[in-house]
């Protein structure tokens, strides 16, 4: 951009607007290379939730039609996971819009894939 700096405005905003169609067409490119449909940075996020979702000692179905599960963990806390409305009561799901660990433990046991709970703003669609 320095070298169109000395340049009329017009010929300065057509240098700039082929600079951004070149970065798209790049980021397109990367986009398609994505697995399950999400990029490397939500891949790697989830995974390290995944890792995190230790605490967890037992699973309880409260309703199959709602989605709703009761999650006890090693601390003795307490938490509700509601996969249909994609909620968790440590309200991290709902702040981040990818699945908390305490979701993904119950998304991996029900053996679902958890590519389908994030949140479309994440996915290649969007």
């Amino acid at each position: 951009m320095r070298s169109l700096r000395s340049m009329p405005i017009p010929w300065l905003v057509m240098g700039h607007t082929q600079k951004v169609g070149l970065k798209f067409e790049k980021r397109k490119k990367e986009m398609q290379q994505w697995k399950n449909g999400v990029g490397a940075r939500i891949e790697c996020k989830l995974r390290e939730t995944l890792a995190l979702a230790g605490s967890v000692m037992e699973i309880t179905l409260f309703s199959s039609t709602n989605g709703e599960y009761g999650l006890q963990l090693t601390n003795k806390r307490r938490l509700v996971v509601n996969l249909t409305r994609r909620t968790c009561s440590c309200r991290w799901w709902q702040l981040r819009a990818l699945p908390c660990g305490h979701a993904m433990v119950v998304i991996k046991r029900e053996q679902l894939s958890v590519y389908d709970y994030v949140d479309e703003c994440y996915k290649r669609s969007a």
